[in-house]
């Protein structure tokens, strides 16, 4: 398949020093996905930038890489579009690592975390939304999460509040475009309305 993909330099993948054995596995799965070829090499690029993100957290081999590791590889959304390409690929690579046996992603205590899973099922079969446009979807929904066990302090599952909510779309939008924070404002409404109607967060908060 990486012959294919990259004829000429399908050994610059296949030889990453950490994702390097599992690129032409990535590359089928992606395939067998329904992503084109030309975005299939795109996702296959941004690898190679997430390679080099887990050799400085000091990963070296496929077996090292532990969920957080994956996770801290994905930069802010709408910086560039070389972040958003990595941020896409960083999610990628945890459904199928994990699927693979490879990834053992560890208990989830945030109650919007452990629905991750079944929001973006609900994108994908209720709401219709194409692949990417749900990639784009979670990838806010993760950082909303990670932003909630940053700034919570209780020992039981945070609930988020308003100022949660401002809070993140603040620290957000110091780092990406108008425009751009206004599609991750849309994606966060999105999840809260999600979690609300299933009875999991107050009402409102979108």
């Amino acid at each position: 398949m990486l012959q294919e993909l990259f004829p000429r330099v399908h050994g610059r993948y296949s030889s990453l020093p950490v994702l390097g054995p599992t690129t032409e596995g990535f590359a089928a799965f992606l395939v067998g996905r329904g992503y084109p070829r030309r975005l299939v090499r795109f996702h296959l690029r941004a690898a190679r930038r997430v390679d080099e993100r887990l050799r400085r957290r000091r990963c070296r081999s496929i077996t090292e890489i532990t969920w957080a590791d994956l996770q801290g590889c994905a930069p802010a959304a709408g910086r560039s579009q070389e972040d958003a390409s990595s941020s896409a690929v960083v999610r990628l690579l945890e459904i199928y690592l994990t699927e693979q046996g490879l990834l053992l992603r560890p208990e989830l205590s945030n109650p919007a975390e452990q629905r991750l899973g079944d929001y973006g099922r609900y994108l994908e079969k209720v709401r219709g939304l194409a692949r990417t446009t749900i990639e784009a979807h979670l990838a806010t929904a993760s950082r909303f999460v990670a932003h909630l066990n940053t700034v919570s302090t209780a020992a039981a599952c945070p609930q988020p509040t308003a100022q949660d909510v401002e809070t993140f779309v603040r620290d957000t939008g110091r780092r990406i475009s108008r425009a751009t924070l206004q599609h991750t404002v849309a994606h966060l409404r999105s999840l809260l309305r999600f979690l609300a109607a299933r009875g999991e967060i107050t009402a409102g908060l979108d």
